[in-house]
């Protein structure tokens, strides 16, 4: 049987076809924090379309309510970016040097609580915060909202935090149902709550 041999398609030839016919291009995943599944982003819808009932039965009652508390973990030193650094110079200076340096590897786990006119409670600790922990911070942050903020302790809290576990614990839930306080719903991988967890301000 007799073969026919096929002429070779050059390179540039198949990159025609590919981008210019097909019309296809190469292009880099894209980085996303979390896959966000149709589960989570019905939660997440619950829970806006929630807060918009609320506002809209309360208005800016409901607003001033809001207590608002995340965790991050904050370095002892953590070196200036270079544009904090930068300086000025004349033009016949030598620009100015730093050595290169990383984050302290000492560190301690900041838990800040917060409402629209402000800090009401920061606490430090060196540990990842457990449930037992939590409790005296929760003990705490009512009397802080008690001295600071009597408007709205008495006219009840709507708090705000994430789902983490020592949050979500049985012991935490019935010591919040005890203050009579209303928690709002926080959905797995729901970032618009808290931008502790990508930048907290020096108090």
């Amino acid at each position: 049987m007799k073969t026919e041999m096929c002429n070779p398609i050059s390179r540039m030839t198949i990159q025609r076809i590919v981008r210019t016919d097909l019309g296809f291009r190469k292009v880099c995943a894209r980085w996303v924090p979390h896959e966000l599944t149709e589960e989570y982003k019905n939660r997440r819808m619950a829970a806006a379309l929630d807060f918009l009932a609320r506002y809209e039965a309360e208005g800016e009652l409901m607003l001033s309510r809001i207590v608002t508390g995340d965790e991050t973990w904050v370095h002892h030193y953590t070196l200036p970016t270079k544009r904090q650094s930068s300086i000025w110079k004349a033009a016949d200076k030598a620009a100015p040097t730093k050595f290169k340096m990383g984050k302290s590897a000492h560190k301690v786990l900041c838990t800040t609580f917060w409402n629209a006119k402000g800090v009401i409670f920061v606490q430090y600790t060196k540990a990842t915060v457990g449930a037992a922990q939590y409790f005296d911070t929760m003990m705490h942050l009512r009397s802080a909202i008690k001295n600071k903020r009597p408007g709205i302790f008495w006219r009840g809290i709507v708090l705000m935090h994430d789902n983490a576990p020592a949050h979500s614990a049985k012991t935490i839930t019935s010591l919040l149902t005890s203050f009579m306080w209303n928690v709002f719903s926080n959905p797995l991988y729901f970032p618009d709550l808290a931008p502790s967890d990508y930048h907290i301000s020096t108090f």
